[in-house]
Parts: structure tokens; sequence; C-alpha cells
């Protein structure tokens, strides 16, 4: 994303702010840095694994969907800025 907007001339972050998902090594090498959502892999990782070798049932054998809510957290670095006045 970051390139072709490169190669659009469109200038980030002062024009549009760009944020990733996942934090790959990539995103803090990249120009301009990339914001990104982090997450904890490993424990998400786990918890799916968990979910599938113990499925929660309703007490009559039926599969019930559940979830883990896990923690994330924003990782700001420079492809994202505060958003500027319109002009009138």
């Amino acid at each position: 994303m970051l390139a072709r907007l490169s190669d659009r001339r469109i200038d980030v972050p002062l024009e549009i702010s760009v944020v990733g998902f996942d934090d790959i090594p990539l995103a803090s090498l990249s120009a301009p840095r990339l914001t990104t959502v982090s997450l904890p892999l490993e424990q998400a990782g786990r918890s799916l694994l968990e979910l599938l070798l113990h499925p929660q049932t309703d007490g009559q054998g039926s599969a019930v969907p559940c979830g883990r809510l896990l923690p994330v957290w924003l990782v700001i670095r420079s492809s994202t800025a505060p958003v500027r006045r319109a002009r009138t």
C-alpha cells in the first residue's frame, strides 16, 4: 500500500494515514514506518488450539460458539498523522 501510494505521489501521512495489522517485522522498516495493531501471536495460537481440542458443548453434545478476547495495542509510527482541517 505504501509503495502504491508513493507511486501515485500521495503523501503518507500528510494526505492519508495508513495502519497495518499484526506488526510484521517489515512494518518498522518501511518508509514511512507503518503504524500497526499488534497482538500476542503466540497466545492467539495457543487459544486457537485450546478451542479446537476442547470444544464447548451445551450438555447435549452440541457445540456452542465461543471465543477468546486477546489484548491488542496500537504501535504508532510515522505512517499516521492527526486529521487536518478541510479547506473551506
